[in-house]
């Protein structure tokens, strides 16, 4: 039996996925495997796959080669390997990156992550609770209609998310990128946004106090939000002015 814990693994030879694969039978840990990306993996002994195995296990006759062939029996397929690395994902993860992984279809708990990027996730609808989660990059998620609550969240890019129709509170976010967002229609409060980006929001028709932005993109919005934004406000930054 296999379990993912903490450490990382490389899909893609460039993306880390945090876990070391244990395997409890003989002890041996997997610390990486790197890939080119490629949707069908084809395991041969040019492609790398580091496997350290312990002492305790050696002596049991344990060998690498022997986990490598394990590696190659369970893992025919780059959206196999992930999928099993997500679903046995330790709690003990505190970042996860999972940039591209069309595979995904659904998250396990995430207690104690902190970083969470799906972007390009497109067979993701539905989000797990994120009570801890500071940074959040959903961009191209198509499939993500509704979002969970995001009490800590100070970072988050919603790009290309054109389901998502309404916002819950984000009160602590700093940094909001809702590019081509045109589902939304209203803003929450943002009391602690710094840095804004509504292009392509074509159904937003006005805007909260934004008590604190300094920058501000409004490409393709309706004209009149530049204008509100300037009436009340003369250090903003706006980019580029509304057509």
């Amino acid at each position: 039996m296999c379990q993912l814990l903490s450490g990382w693994i490389s899909i893609d030879g460039r993306t880390i996925y945090p876990g070391d694969l244990v395997h409890h039978e003989r002890g041996a840990e997997i610390h990486g495997i790197s890939e080119a990306v490629a949707c069908q993996w084809e395991w041969t002994e040019k492609k790398r796959i580091d496997v350290r195995v312990s002492p305790a296990a050696k002596k049991s006759g344990a060998t690498a080669a022997w986990y490598r062939q394990l590696l190659r029996d369970r893992f025919s397929t780059r959206d196999a390997a992930i999928k099993w690395c997500v679903a046995n994902l330790s709690p003990h993860v505190t970042s996860l990156n999972l940039i591209g992984c069309t595979g995904i279809t659904e998250l396990p708990k995430l207690s104690n992550v902190t970083s969470l990027d799906l972007a390009g996730c497109t067979g993701i609808t539905e989000l797990p609770e994120l009570s801890n989660v500071t940074s959040l990059n959903l961009m191209g998620c198509a499939g993500i209609t509704q979002l969970p609550e995001l009490p800590n969240v100070t970072w988050l890019s919603l790009f290309g998310c054109a389901g998502i129709t309404q916002l819950p509170e984000l009160s602590n976010v700093t940094s909001l990128d809702l590019m081509g967002c045109a589902g939304i229609t209203k803003l929450p409060e943002l009391p602690n946004v710094t840095w804004l980006s509504l292009t392509g929001c074509t159904g937003i028709t006005e805007l909260p106090e934004l008590p604190n932005v300094r920058t501000l993109f409004l490409r393709g919005c309706k004209p009149e939000l530049a204008e509100s934004v300037r009436n009340r406000r003369r250090d903003v930054d706006i980019y580029p002015q509304c057509y």
